[in-house]
């Protein structure tokens, strides 16, 4: 893209709930673009923040819509609807764009069978993290490393995402009910309407949403979150990826199997990208993480069980 005239317009969503901490670093970033400033526009949904979220997004962002319905699917979906762009791009409020972040998801679209573009996910302090923070960091992001080659994706994280417009009105965009998993769902969607998701390296943010010293009590609460989250979201797709049994009898008798198949998973991913020796001793913490997963997936299969039946 060598002229403005040849930049399609963008709306990049930002979604937010308390986030005062991060939001003014990820919207400097974005005003720090090299995409023409007349060819985007930036809008933030707030959740109905308590802190000073909203202060620091003010002169940085051309819309701030304030709407308490909670629910990050919802929130993303008010995003589109407000917004004015061929291209709608989403980074969260704890990562960085990289300069040229917005131009190279600009050209992967050129491609018209090209529906989503996911970029890579960088954690700075990596290196200096505990084994909990390193294990969520490469559970949320480990198919997203910088490091990989740009190939085609089942689906991309909206911590770094583009999407055509007319492919979010046809999918119908976000699942509105989830708070996880809704960015699996809609790339579902996506590529049933045959077409491609991409990830693309070279479209870099930083991200700073996974505390280094996380400590192995938040890792084991978050596993816990998303192995309920896995669960509710089988419930509003019978496609989703990575299907497990619903039937509660079913789920019980799998239940060994299912945190097996999380541990293996999970091992795969810190060695796909890390391979390095001193990381077998995470494995009792990513075992605990799986048997944590797995029994709230258990829990919530019975929950579930019950009201239906009322």
């Amino acid at each position: 893209m060598d002229s403005a005239e040849k930049y399609p317009f963008a709306s990049i969503v930002v979604v937010v709930y308390n986030m005062a901490d991060t939001v003014g670093a990820c919207l400097n970033s974005i005003q720090g673009l090299d995409y023409p400033k007349n060819k985007c526009e930036v809008i933030v949904v707030d959740g109905g923040s308590t802190d000073r979220t909203a202060d620091a997004c003010k002169g940085l962002c051309s819309k701030l819509i304030v709407d308490t319905t909670r629910g990050r699917g919802y929130a993303r979906n008010i995003g589109i609807a407000h917004a004015q762009g061929d291209l709608i791009a989403f980074i969260d409020a704890d990562c960085v764009a990289a300069k040229d972040w917005l131009s190279i998801h600009a050209k992967a679209h050129e491609d018209p069978t090209v529906g989503a573009v996911g970029g890579s996910v960088v954690n700075p302090d990596i290196e200096k993290s505990s084994f909990p923070a390193i294990l969520s960091h490469y559970d949320n992001f480990a198919e997203f490393d910088p490091k990989l080659p740009k190939k085609p994706m089942y689906h991309i994280p909206t911590c770094n995402a583009s999407y055509k417009r007319k492919v979010l009105h046809q999918a119908k965009g976000f699942e509105c009910t989830l708070d996880m998993y809704e960015d699996f769902m809609l790339s579902r969607a996506i590529t049933d309407r045959n077409y491609q998701i991409i990830f693309e390296p070279a479209a870099k943010v930083t991200h700073f949403g996974i505390t280094p010293t996380m400590t192995l009590r938040a890792y084991l609460t978050k596993e816990q979150k998303m192995g309920a989250a896995h669960f509710k979201a089988q419930t509003c797709n019978k496609y989703i990826f990575g299907r497990l049994p619903m039937e509660p009898k079913m789920v019980i008798i799998y239940a060994p199997m299912i945190m097996i198949s999380r541990a293996v998973r999970e091992t795969y991913k810190l060695l796909r990208v890390r391979r390095r020796a001193e990381d077998i001793l995470a494995l009792p913490t990513l075992l605990m993480g799986s048997f944590n997963w797995a029994s709230a997936y258990v829990y919530y299969s019975g929950i579930y069980s019950k009201r239906q039946v009322k």
